[in-house]
């Protein structure tokens, strides 16, 4: 990549991007950051993080670092959709291929892992995803060691004179594939690899793999870390039902997403101990998690709505303020629905489910948002002649997006409200199995926890 297209990139795009990022496809991004990350050219720094999202992982990782130029090393048959490949050329992604990508490609490696060492030995930061695979849930892989090959061989380009870093990273989305969810990246103290210049130099394979433990360790620190696969849903599931009632009484804000990670491990550390030391205990609370789960979805339910049965008046409030304001959502609808929905149809033909966010958020960020709101903008300049409407109407577009999306969950929310009514009224039977079933599902979860309610 030319350093044209980068200056690019930094000078406009970037704050593009962020407002899409950020604003539109994002309710909340947080940053936690254990240090102050001043790292430099003369203490080069190849960033390390679990892979979760595809494309929408890296974008977050730039977001979040904005004074430090990052380039990403990413599988290169992600550069096969012109759109991504343009996205990725802007963003600073190299690609490397694998064995499935042909032989003969193998041999570009070599010069990608040549550029990135470069770059990494001139002050921009190198971020790889050494699972080498997306993750379609809350766990972490194993690490292939080309990133500790990577950074070591920039040590020794060096001849072991500049200090080398490795930094731990993680990323947590509150929902893969709908927009407005929660994102967090999550980043650790830099991990020298001074310590491990002399045993890289006598057998480089032992110091990779030492090194590799201990970035594995600190990523895994950072994340949400569920490792049983066989009961991954039944886990998963408790924590988003039952385990908000835990974390509230824990005083943790169950919006807040750094808190509510930080419950979550706790609770999926005790329930690891819990499946070793009282084996009937911790299949009994996944038997009943997958029960509960099986209901909700049979009466299509949500937990809230079992856990705390919305009142009339609550109810009458909300049908209220949806009535007050549908003018807003007609609005915020009619302006979005078709830049909305191109990607999402365009997405259909790609086979990996995660790929579909990230072509989605590319899209929207290059093509879709800019160019409908130019259209937007230019037709109300042209029907008032008045640069203040122009600015206002400008100013709100976005606004009125995103108040349109949560006009319609909230619509959702009272569907739900007044079934769950329904349930309650009518259908008594049905609304005490459910209401016994989360009880006694709270109740195993406090016993492993031990803790009361």
């Amino acid at each position: 990549m030319s350093s044209k297209i980068k200056n690019k990139y930094s000078i406009w795009a970037f704050w593009w991007i962020k407002f899409i990022h950020d604003v539109l496809y994002y309710r909340k991004t947080y940053v936690r950051k254990t240090s102050n990350i001043q790292l430099s050219a003369e203490s080069p720094c190849v960033i390390v993080s679990n892979h979760q999202n595809s494309l929408n992982d890296a974008m977050a990782i730039i977001m979040s670092m904005k004074r430090h130029k990052i380039w990403f090393l990413a599988r290169a048959d992600i550069f096969n959709n012109k759109i991504f490949q343009r996205l990725l050329n802007i963003l600073g992604v190299l690609p490397v291929y694998r064995q499935r990508d042909g032989f003969a490609n193998l041999k570009n490696n070599f010069q990608t892992f040549d550029i990135a060492e470069n770059y990494l030995l001139n002050g921009c930061f190198i971020c790889l995803f050494p699972e080498a695979k997306h993750q379609d849930r809350h766990y972490l892989g194993t690490f292939f060691l080309s990133y500790t090959r990577m950074a070591f061989n920039a040590a020794a380009a060096t001849n072991f004179s500049k200090e080398v870093f490795i930094l731990p990273c993680a990323n947590h989305y509150t929902d893969y594939f709908n927009i407005q969810s929660d994102i967090l990246i999550n980043y650790g103290e830099p991990i020298s690899l001074k310590p491990y210049y002399e045993l890289y130099r006598n057998n480089p394979r032992l110091a990779q793999e030492q090194v590799n433990e201990i970035v594995h360790q600190k990523v895994d620190e950072l994340m949400l870390n569920i490792q049983d696969k066989e009961n991954y849903n039944a886990i998963y599931h408790l924590l988003n039902n039952v385990g908000n009632d835990y974390a509230i009484s824990q005083h943790v804000k169950t919006d807040n997403l750094p808190q509510k990670l930080k419950i979550d491990k706790k609770i999926v550390h005790q329930l690891e101990n819990v499946k070793h030391t009282q084996p009937d205990l911790f299949d009994n609370i996944c038997q009943t998690s997958e029960h509960y789960t099986a209901l909700l979805n049979q009466y299509q339910l949500t937990d809230q709505c079992v856990a705390k049965p919305y009142s009339t008046l609550k109810m009458i409030g909300t049908l209220m303020g949806l009535l007050a304001t549908i003018g807003i959502f007609i609005v915020g609808f009619i302006h979005h629905v078709i830049p909305y929905f191109i990607p999402k149809i365009a997405s259909r033909k790609i086979k990996d489910p995660l790929l579909r966010p990230s072509f989605d958020l590319a899209l929207h960020a290059i093509a879709t948002i800019p160019v409908f709101y130019l259209l937007y903008i230019i037709t109300v300049s042209i029907i008032f002649h008045n640069w203040g409407i122009t600015l206002i109407y400008m100013l709100l577009l976005p606004f009125c997006g995103i108040f349109a999306w949560w006009w319609l969950q909230n619509l959702k929310t009272f569907v739900k409200m007044t079934k769950s009514r329904h349930f309650k009224w009518f259908k008594p039977t049905i609304w005490g199995k459910l209401q016994s079933t989360r009880l006694a599902l709270k109740k195993l979860l406090y016993q492993v926890m031990g803790s009361t309610f």
